[in-house]
């Protein structure tokens, strides 16, 4: 997994250079910059998208409970292991602050299983997802997905 990690992080480096120019598209009415993808890139980022909304929902789950494994678990299903499928082709021409983002995300959502696993209070769990949904409405705020 780490290989992947590392091939992950060298196409962000290329697009970061590159300035991920190939995912940019103007649509009328829209100004949130697009996300051009293929169709099966397409799908898998918003089946990773539900990853994170059945994550989300799992915490609190967990939370509602005072089950903290039970939220280190489902906080776990969303953090950096998700990117060891995702098609490095997919990745080099996206926008590089769509892809700083994104890891940003995988990374909190580590932060908060690991902290959930070392006893974090509710209140701390809650201060961590309270940070994750605020960079996920970011991100919906300022991209949209457009199919290629």
């Amino acid at each position: 997994m780490r290989s992947r990690i590392a091939a992950f992080s060298l196409c962000l480096l290329g697009a970061l250079a590159s300035g991920g120019g190939a995912a940019r598209i103007a649509e009328a009415g829209d100004g949130r910059e697009a996300v051009s993808l293929a169709h099966a890139d397409r799908e898998h980022l918003l089946a990773g998208m539900r990853r994170y909304l059945d994550s989300v929902q799992g915490i609190v789950d967990g939370l509602a409970r005072s089950n903290m494994a039970a939220v280190a678990e489902s906080a776990r299903k969303a953090g950096a292991a998700m990117v060891s499928d995702i098609s490095l082709v997919a990745i080099v021409g996206l926008p590089p602050d769509f892809l700083l983002a994104s890891m940003a995300t995988h990374q909190k959502f580590d932060e908060l299983a690991d902290e959930a696993k070392a006893g974090a209070t509710r209140m701390a769990v809650l201060d961590k997802l309270s940070g994750i949904l605020a960079t996920c409405n970011a991100c919906h705020e300022t991209y949209r997905v457009a199919i290629r």
